[in-house]
């Protein structure tokens, strides 16, 4: 993006939180959700926050995301601070260099599961003809082969869900948030998941910070970040940094 030359050291980390304030107004209530939160994750690292419903995970996601904005603090992607961007600048940025998963997941129900898929490439000005077959290979990795021209009404949510992450997944952009990415999945869908999130991070160096409360996966993060309750949390690196 002009303007924003991103680093190419891979020493430096793709996402750096440094004193995250957030807290929300409510009559004469002050409720404070996030207080002087620090985070950094390196390229190819995988961040989970876990914990219950309420504890501030999805409003983590939505400040690093450059959705909402925190009190205070410095969210820097990629070495920039998003929240020194002009509104247009953070919205360009965050088109080039972050995906998301939403838990409502945002499909276009009058397009097929391959053009949901393909959206982003052809967005970015990928040729149809590479856009389709790059979605093809990546649905089939999915074990969605046989729904490749499905319209998403004759889909399950699990299904859908992994067209979800496939579609954030296709670009390979420096950073993927995820919020809940599993909670449709059974345990076969989840591992399969799973593995293409491993593999982006380590082939491609994608950087993703995940939100969910299956403890089932919490083997395949290098950094797990466990929310006790509002501004309770505890980080615990599982496997070392590259």
């Amino acid at each position: 993006m002009s303007g924003y030359q991103l680093m190419d050291n891979s020493e430096a980390p793709t996402l750096n939180c440094m004193n995250i304030a957030k807290t929300y107004q409510t009559g004469t209530t002050t409720l404070s959700v996030l207080d002087n939160f620090s985070l950094a994750l390196h390229p190819g690292e995988i961040g989970m926050l876990m914990g219950a419903s309420g504890c501030g995970k999805t409003t983590l996601l939505m400040i690093v995301g450059g959705i909402l904005s925190p009190d205070h603090g410095i969210c820097a992607v990629c070495g920039h601070d998003l929240y020194q961007m002009s509104p247009k600048d953070k919205v360009a940025f965050r088109a080039a260099h972050i995906s998301f998963l939403f838990q409502h997941l945002h499909l276009f129900p009058a397009l097929s599961a391959l053009e949901n898929l393909a959206l982003p490439l052809l967005i970015d000005g990928v040729s149809p003809e590479s856009a389709y077959q790059q979605a093809k290979q990546l649905m089939i990795r999915l074990g969605l082969e046989i729904h490749i021209y499905s319209k998403l009404e004759t889909l399950s949510g699990g299904q859908k869900q992994r067209i979800a992450m496939g579609r954030a997944l296709i670009r390979a952009p420096r950073l993927i948030l995820c919020d809940e990415p599993t909670s449709n999945l059974d345990r076969d869908s989840s591992d399969l998941v799973f593995s293409l999130i491993q593999e982006y991070a380590e082939k491609h160096g994608c950087t993703f910070l995940i939100s969910t409360h299956d403890y089932r996966i919490m083997t395949h993060a290098d950094k797990v970040l466990e929310f006790k309750g509002l501004n309770d949390y505890q980080v615990t690196y599982r496997k070392e940094t590259v």
